[in-house]
């Protein structure tokens, strides 16, 4: 009669760890649980698990792709192909791609405003897919001077910048689509970050959705929506003015609310 063997592996590895059953042995693999510490990771994870059979052949691959582990994370997660797919997800955001539907009233869709000198504008990006932030993209309708495009985590009550690029030339292509990022950073499914730029004159324009009044892309959402997995309250986006800069960090009380959301858009590989 065929019993349940619980097996306890009690070494410490470098991912990707592995465990080989034992020559002549048969078994039937029910679960695995592993305990996972992602202290020394620089960026969001996914654990996982892979089953390799005779011959090297990869019978299956289980990734926890619901819930990303925050940079530095650690985890311990329970896999077995009984449970594939029907992990809890965190709540999922209304923006998912920096793409979305809104009412029409009061909008002024793809609106040209300029960007003001000195300000940082940030806008709230909910990873669709795991993979890596090749690109960022903005549609330029004015260059002008010198921009700085950066991308911050969510954690409260201090946001950690993850990526920018330093002073580039602002003198885009007019009225146009500019690829003006390349991160190269890896991101994870429903990670949030922040998108942001900053331009240090008042003739440079690029594309917003525009509000004809209030603040509701950038003031706090009703409580539940948009949180962020590592805390930062729901917003769509933020401003911090007199800020030439895109600071190492950012202290989440700091941001201000505006009327107007960049558009930045995003490219996954």
């Amino acid at each position: 009669m065929a019993l349940d063997v619980l097996r306890t592996i009690s070494q410490v590895q470098n991912t990707p760890a592995d465990f080989v059953v034992p020559p002549a042995a048969e078994w039937q693999l029910k679960i695995v649980s592993a305990v996972f510490d992602g202290t020394s990771a620089a960026a969001a994870w996914c654990p996982g698990v892979q089953i390799v059979g005779p011959g090297n052949v990869v019978v299956g691959t289980f990734v926890d792709r619901f819930n990303a582990v925050g940079a530095g994370g650690s985890a311990e997660v329970t896999f077995g192909p009984f449970l594939a797919g029907v992990s809890t997800p965190n709540p999922i955001s209304p923006i998912q791609t920096g793409v979305f539907a809104v009412p029409t009233a009061g909008l002024v869709p793809n609106a040209i405003v300029g960007a003001g000198t000195s300000n940082l504008y940030g806008m709230r990006f909910v990873v669709p897919v795991t993979g890596t932030l090749a690109g960022l993209a903005l549609f330029c309708g004015t260059g002008s001077g010198n921009i700085n495009v950066g991308i911050y985590d969510t954690a409260t009550p201090t946001r950690t910048r993850l990526f920018q690029t330093g002073n580039i030339s602002g003198a885009l292509g007019a009225n146009t689509w500019n690829e003006v990022a390349t991160p190269n950073l890896a991101i994870a499914q429903n990670q949030h970050i922040d998108l942001c730029i900053v331009a240090d004159n008042n003739v440079f324009q690029m594309a917003f959705v525009q509000m004809n009044a209030g603040n509701p892309f950038s003031g706090p959402l009703p409580t539940g929506y948009l949180v962020s997995p590592q805390g930062a309250i729901g917003r769509l986006g933020w401003v911090l003015t007199a800020t030439p800069t895109i600071p190492s960090t950012l202290a989440d009380v700091s941001l201000q609310p505006w009327g107007n959301l960049p558009l930045l858009l995003t490219r996954i590989v």
